[in-house]
Parts: structure tokens; C-alpha cells; sequence
């Protein structure tokens, strides 16, 4: 812990010098400007570190830490010491204070999402991650990085573990690498989601709303169940909100006040989310939008910026995002990883019971077949697939945005019933009943209007008050956009139009987890919530969406089939006072015996190596401390290599019972074996 402080301290005082030297105008372009300077700095020093595969190495960390510090202090000196605590050298708390008593509905709000974001730091802390996308990928790969002292690739089966980005587990890393233990991990998030929010309000802002409004809008965004949800957990979707929305919020800064330093923070956001998920590049063209809307209203002072901002964004994604495709280009001979493995995934065994050969599984990323239905195919230029897929899973989407996720029970179900009906009967009256069903789905998923959004880390939606609130908001302000010509009103709304029929046509047909990825466009468009607050004491619907808001993120954080505190899971799981692999493996409950005879047999030192190819959450076989080593055994043919299992000092072998594989040599001996799975030992022949 101690040494986790310490480099947090000389992490925090570094950066604080580089913030100054942007002169953030606002506490909140300073507290923006604070955390995308931290991120940065802890990006940048990795991928450094990593170029000499000494990722493991804390001590040189900290020196660049230190290096990085050093000349923001010797700029800061230069350009005249300008005060390190910016616009908060002003502020007085107890003026922010005075005005809550005037307005009780913010200081209701303000109260419980402030304790219900302490109450989802306190799972992040006690209770061991336990998502799926965590345990296979995010949180194996970083272990993985300890192991080797770099990120670039190695041999295993998993290799979204190799070339997915990096950039959001490189800060999940840094906490690791200080730390020693994976207790903060999901710090990473959490941090994410208040920064989200207050880019929230700092777009408010820059829309026209005062102070009070723009509190609400970001505070009513804190309670939409994604939001709350992932704040707990080591996905990367709120990350991606956290480098998009202040992306936007200092491009329109800059532009709008003529300020290039902002620019620069625009563009360094920018180069950080390139390099957190692929799916950033789907936001590209928005900022590029945001910025043409920017330039129509502003005019000529924001004219003569824009080639600041662009060349700005080339250095930045240069430094601070392009280092794995680089990798990947290097290694696989594309910046995404390799073509073949990445059409292959679509297929690959998910269990022991579905194992195929992988190397045989046919490659194809064709939707399911829809030639049997009768909707009628529609003469275009366009490919007809597209446009069909498009016709199909755009309606869809829509019809889970419309979301009753958070309210109490049996309310919840209730109002989804009735969502469910009146979608039936529109789509119904005008023939489309073929939109249930397989045709242009992911394989192995069937849409349903009975099928409900499921309020857990990655299948949750947005809430009632998004729809409720958003999609009203959006509109009304277009509007006014277009009615006073104030064209960055428009950005939400053509947004949408650009982003939905990419993120549609991009995925391999629709699935129930795609929710999460418009986390950026529910961030963009939530400022404009502020126009339903009124800013006048006891306006009675202020109260009812507080009201709403509160319940609705109580109910989430409390229910979260992941993480029940209360409700029927959480009386048959009891998670604050279970073991480490009853609560990882509420979602693979199949592999948990696995877990256990692994920590039964093999020391928390040893050296494990396992051939397992199909989906397997990896994470639980490090161990509770992180401490065992792990070889993924690939190709198979090296099971039987004695010669090469004692150059990795190999002490176990965990085999699956079924696939076709060679024997481990005579060394290793059978200990134990239970359903599924065989475990080997090391017992060097006399």
C-alpha cells in the first residue's frame, strides 16, 4: 500500500505541473484536464517501458514518472509559476453549499448518487471482479504482462488476450503493478463514470445551460443502470465515454474561446481512446461532425484552430494510441490482429461439450439466412444485405433503448409487459412479425420481444428516464438549434444518425449486449436533459425524476444478478461473505470445480500449463494473489515435448478430457482428475 501512495503522490504532483501550463479556464476543464494528463503520463511511460520489455519493472516506472514531472516543473518555472491549483484557488465550498439549500431536488440527488457511487467503490475494493470479459481477457492479459514484463504478443489461444487495445488496461495495470493485488482494478471505471458525468456537465454548460441544470442533467446520467453498473467492473465502455465526451467538451472550449491549449487536451483525449477500444474509430466521424458544427457556429476565430486540432490529433494518436496497432501490424500483419483468427471467433467453442478442432471451424462472417421471409427486397445501389440488416436491427436496438431496467418489482415487469404489447401490435399492424427471430442475429442468439434487457454489467441498458428524458430533450433542442442557429445543439441527434447504422452494419448481426457500446452517445446526449429542470423550488416532476433516478440506481447496485446484495441471489450466493471463486464464477458456474481442484493441488507458486481450446476464464488459475504462473500449452503437439515443458519449468498440467491431443511424457504423472478435466504433475524420473 505504501508503495502504491507513493507513486500515486509523485504520479499526481508531475501531473499537476502539465495542467497548469494548459491553463484550464473552468474547475471543470481543470479536473478533465487532470485526469487526461494522469492517463497520458501512465500511457506513455508503459509503452515506453514495454519497448524494452521491462513492463514489470516499478522502479523504472517511477523514474519516468519522475522525468515526466520534472519538465513539466521546469515549463511551469518558465512560463511564470502560475498557481498549481488553477481555478480552485477561488473557490469557496461553502458559497456551492448555500445555493443546494435552494434548490433541495440537486441536494436530494447529490446525496444518494454520492452514496450510491461509494457503495459501488466498496464492491470494486471487497469483492473480486467476476465479469467474463474481465476474467477471459482484461484482467488475464495484465497478469500476463507481469509475467512477461511486456504486452507484446505470446503464445496462447486467447488472443483478444494479444492484440486487443491496451490503453484502459494499461491504467488498470498501473494500479496492479503498485499495488500487488487486483483490489483497485475496478477503480479504473468508477473513475471513468464521474468523469463521464462531468463532461456531462460541462457540455450542459457549453450549451447554454446554467450551473444548476447542468448538475441535474449529470446526475440523472449517474443513475442510468449501464453506468452504475460498470462502474464496478474492468470492461472498457465507460473508459471510452471518459476519453469521448471531454474529447468533445475541449474541442468546443478551444474553438469556441480561442484557446489552443485546449485543443490539445481535445486531441490527447482523442489519441487515448483510439487506443482503449476499436470501436472508438466509430466515433471519429462525430468529432469530426461536432467539429464542423463548431466551426458554422463560432466562424472565424474557430476557422483558423481547426488545423491546430488536427495536427494536434495526428501527434497525440501517434504517441498515445498508436503503439498496439503498430504492434499488431508488426506481428500479424494487421493493425486489428490477425484477419483469420478474428472472422474465427464467431465460432469458437464456448465449452468442453462444443470443442471442435479450431483450426477447422469454418470462416465466415455471413448473417443467418433470412431468404425465407417475407419482406420484400428493396431495389438500391446499396448492398440489399446491408439495407436488410439495417431494416431489421435498427428497430430492434430502439426497442431495448426503451428500457424498464431499474424499477422496483414488480413495476418492472409490468411496465415491460406493456412495452412488449404495443411493440407487438405496431409491428404486427404494419408486417413485420418476421423481426422476432434469428434473421440477421449473431449465431446462437434469436430476438424476442419477451425477452427483457438483463440489469447486469453487459446486457443493462439506459433506464426508463433515458428514454424518458433523452429522446424528448434531443428533439425539442434540435430544434432550437436549428430556430436560433446555434448548430452545436445539432450533435446529438446527427450523432445518432451516423453512429447507429455503423455500429449495426459493423456487428456480426444483432445480440443482447450491445447496449453498452452507445455508452459515448448516452454521454453526449445527456446534457441536454438539463432543459427539464426548471431551477424553481418544488416543482413537483423535478421531484419525481429525482425521485426516480435515486430508486433507479439503488434497485441496480442492490440486484445486480453479479453482485446481489439483495433479492433472491442474494440469498442463495450471500457474496460479502463467500470464497473468491464462488463469486468469480456467478456466471461460469460450470468451470468453479476446475478453480477449486487447481488452488487443491497446485502450489500458489507453481508453474501451471494448460491446453484449452475453447473459451476458459483464465484469470481464477493465477490464484488468489496472483502468484501462480501460467503457460497457455500451444500448439498441442508441445504437450508431449518434455524438452520444452521443463525450458518453461512446468510444474502441473491441466488437460482436457476431451479433444485429440499427445500424452504428456511419462514425467508427468496423473494426480487428480474430476468431470471434464485431468491434472498432471512433475515427477523427474531417478
Amino acid at each position: 500500500m505504501l508503495s502504491f501512495l507513493f507513486s500515486l503522490v509523485i504520479l499526481l504532483i508531475g501531473s499537476l505541473f502539465w495542467v497548469t501550463v494548459f491553463r484550464p479556464p473552468t474547475k471543470t476543464a481543470w479536473l478533465m484536464a487532470l485526469y487526461l494528463v494522469n492517463s497520458a503520463n501512465i500511457v506513455l511511460t508503459l509503452y515506453v517501458v514495454n519497448s524494452f520489455q521491462l513492463l514489470n519493472q516499478r522502479w523504472l516506472v517511477l523514474v519516468i514518472h519522475a522525468l515526466i514531472g520534472g519538465i513539466g516543473w521546469m515549463i511551469w518555472k518558465r512560463d511564470g509559476k502560475y498557481n498549481l491549483w488553477g481555478p480552485f484557488q477561488v473557490w469557496e465550498p461553502t458559497a456551492s453549499l448555500k445555493w443546494l439549500k435552494r434548490e433541495p431536488t440537486l441536494g436530494l440527488l447529490i446525496f444518494f448518487i454520492t452514496l450510491s457511487y461509494i457503495f459501488a467503490l466498496i464492491q470494486v475494493v471487497y469483492l473480486p471482479q467476476n465479469n467474463m470479459d474481465s476474467l477471459s481477457t482484461h484482467l488475464s492479459r495484465i497478469v500476463f504482462w507481469r509475467q512477461h514484463g511486456s504486452f507484446f504478443p505470446w503464445s496462447t489461444y486467447m488472443l483478444n488476450q494479444v492484440w486487443y487495445p491496451v490503453n484502459a488496461q494499461l491504467l488498470t495495470y498501473w494500479t496492479l503493478l503498485f499495488l500487488g493485488t487486483d483490489h483497485l482494478v475496478g477503480s479504473v471505471q468508477w473513475l471513468a463514470a464521474l468523469i463521464s458525468s462531468l463532461g456531462v456537465f460541462g457540455l450542459a454548460q457549453l450549451y447554454g445551460y446554467g450551473n444548476r441544470k447542468s448538475a441535474f442533467a449529470a446526475l440523472i446520467f449517474l443513475s442510468f443502470p449501464l453506468i452504475a453498473l460498470q462502474s464496478t467492473t474492468t470492461q472498457t465502455d465507460l473508459v471510452t465515454a471518459a476519453f469521448f465526451i471531454p474529447a468533445m467538451y475541449f474541442l468546443i472550449l478551444g474553438l469556441k474561446n480561442g484557446q489552443n491549449s485546449m485543443l490539445v487536451l481535445s486531441a490527447i483525449s482523442v489519441g487515448l481512446g483510439v487506443g482503449v477500444k476499436k470501436s472508438y474509430f466509430l466515433l471519429l466521424p462525430i468529432l469530426a461532425m461536432l467539429a464542423l458544427l463548431t466551426v458554422f457556429q463560432y466562424r472565424q476565430q474557430a476557422l483558423k484552430r481547426l488545423a491546430i486540432w488536427l495536427v494536434s490529433l495526428v501527434i497525440a494518436t501517434a504517441f498515445l494510441g498508436a503503439y498496439i496497432y503498430i504492434s499488431n501490424w508488426h506481428y500479424f500483419g494487421s493493425p486489428f490482429g490477425s484477419p483469420a483468427y478474428l472472422e474465427s471467433l464467431i465460432d469458437v467453442p464456448q465449452t468442453q461439450d462444443s470443442m471442435r478442432d479450431v483450426q477447422t471451424v469454418p470462416v465466415s462472417f455471413s448473417r443467418s439466412d433470412a431468404s425465407h421471409l417475407s419482406i420484400p427486397k428493396i431495389d438500391s445501389p446499396i448492398d440489399n444485405g446491408i439495407l436488410m440488416e439495417l431494416v431489421y436491427n435498427i428497430p430492434r436496438l430502439l426497442y431495448q433503448s426503451v428500457d424498464t431496467s431499474g424499477l422496483p418489482r414488480p413495476l418492472d415487469g409490468y411496465a415491460h409487459k406493456v412495452k412488449m404489447r404495443v411493440a407487438g401490435f405496431f409491428f404486427h399492424w404494419i408486417g413485420f412479425d418476421e423481426i422476432e427471430g434469428i434473421a440477421y442475429t449473431a449465431p446462437g442468439h434469436e430476438f424476442s420481444f419477451a425477452d427483457k434487457n438483463i440489469n447486469e454489467e453487459s446486457q443493462a441498458w439506459y433506464g426508463p428516464l433515458s428514454f424518458l428524458l433523452i429522446f424528448p430533450a434531443i428533439i425539442v433542442e434540435f430544434w432550437r438549434g436549428i430556430r436560433q442557429r446555434s448548430w452545436i445543439l445539432l450533435g446529438p441527434v446527427l450523432a445518432i444518425l451516423i453512429f447507429l447504422p455503423m455500429e449495426v452494419v459493423l456487428r456480426p448481426g444483432w445480440d443482447p449486449y450491445q447496449g453498452r457500446y452507445f455508452a459515448p452517445l448516452v454521454a453526449l446526449a445527456a446534457p441536454m436533459m438539463a432543459v427539464w429542470f426548471r431551477e424553481k423550488d418544488g416543482a413537483w416532476f423535478e421531484w419525481l425524476i429525482s425521485g426516480l433516478a435515486v430508486v433507479v440506481v439503488a434497485v441496480t447496485l442492490l440486484y445486480n444478478p453479479s453482485k446481489p446484495t439483495l433479492g433472491k441471489y442474494a440469498d442463495e450466493l450471500h457474496i460479502w461473505n463467500n470464497d473468491r471463486i464462488i463469486i468469480q464464477t456467478i456466471q461460469r458456474k460450470n468451470d468453479r470445480e476446475t478453480y477449486y481442484k487447481v488452488d487443491e493441488f497446485v502450489p500458489a507458486d507453481a508453474t501451471l500449463g494448460y491446453y484449452i481450446p475453447f473459451f476458459i476464464l483464465d484469470y481464477p488459475l493465477f490464484g488468489e494473489n496472483l502468484t501462480r504462473r501460467l503457460i497457455p500449452i500451444t500448439p498441442s503437439a508441445r504437450i508431449s515435448d518434455l524438452h520444452w515443458l521443463r525450458e518453461q519449468r512446468i510444474d502441473y498440467i491441466l488437460l482436457p478430457k476431451k479433444g485429440e491431443y499427445p500424452t504428456p511424457p511419462p514425467e508427468y504423472s496423473l494426480i487428480s482428475n474430476w468431470p471434464g478435466w485431468k491434472l498432471y504433475a512433475y515427477h523427474p524420473s531417478s
